[in-house]
C-alpha cells in the first residue's frame, strides 16, 4: 500500500488493479489495525468474499445483504449473514469495521442520506468504516448498469462522512488499461 498516493485532495489513479484487490485492500487495512477475533459487518455482503477472506484470518463476521437467495447459499456454508438493507441495518452491538462495498450506488438518491446515518451507527469509536463505490467522475458507463441508480461523487460522501468520522485513506483504482471502470476506496475513522 505504501506505492499508492494518498492525496486526498487531489485523487490519484492506480494503474491495473483488479476487481478482487479493491477487497483485498480492505480486508489488508483490517489484518494491519484489528487484533485478530475483531467484530466485522459488511454491509451487502452478496456471497460473502470478503468474510470468507476475514474469518480465515480469525476475525468474527457478520453480515447483511438483500438478495435473500445469496444470503440463504451464505448460511447454508456457515456464515453469520441475514437479509437487511443499508438503509434499515442496526445492531445491539457496534463493531470494530464496517465494510460497504459496491453498495451505495445501488440505492435510491432520496435514501442516501439514511444509508450513511446506518453505516455510520456501526462502529465503535476508533473503529473504520470502509466504502467503495464506482468513481463518479471516470465511470459514466456505470449507469448504463439497471441497478445502479446513483453517482456518489467524492465530495458528497465526503459530505456526508463529515459530522464523527476522519477520513484515513482514499484511492482511486482500476481494473482495466483502458481505464473505462473507475472504483472510489474511502476508509474513515470513527471519533
Amino acid at each position: 500500500m505504501a506505492n499508492m498516493d494518498k492525496t486526498a485532495e487531489v485523487p490519484k489513479v492506480v494503474p491495473e488493479v483488479h476487481i478482487m484487490n479493491r477487497h483485498r485492500l480492505i480486508t489488508l487495512t483490517i489484518e494491519e489495525k484489528f487484533k485478530k477475533g475483531s467484530w466485522i459487518m459488511d454491509v451487502g455482503c452478496k456471497r460473502c468474499r470478503i468474510m470468507t477472506y476475514l474469518n480465515h484470518l480469525d476475525f468474527k463476521t457478520e453480515g447483511v445483504d438483500v438478495d435473500e437467495d445469496a444470503v440463504i447459499e451464505s448460511q447454508q456454508r456457515g456464515f453469520n449473514v441475514s437479509v437487511d438493507s443499508v438503509t434499515t441495518v442496526k445492531r445491539d452491538k457496534f463493531y470494530d469495521a464496517v465494510i460497504c462495498s459496491e453498495v451505495l450506488e445501488h440505492i435510491d438518491y432520496d435514501w442516501t442520506q439514511r444509508a450513511f446515518d446506518m453505516l455510520k451507527m456501526l462502529p465503535k469509536n476508533g473503529g473504520s468504516l470502509f466504502i467503495t463505490t464506482p468513481a463518479n467522475r471516470y465511470s459514466a458507463g456505470h449507469m448504463k448498469r439497471r441497478d445502479h441508480l446513483q453517482h456518489l461523487s467524492l465530495d458528497r460522501i465526503r459530505h456526508y462522512m463529515s459530522d464523527g468520522f476522519v477520513e484515513k485513506e482514499m484511492y482511486h483504482l482500476t481494473r482495466r488499461k483502458s481505464c473505462i471502470h473507475h472504483t472510489l476506496y474511502l476508509h474513515y475513522e470513527k471519533l
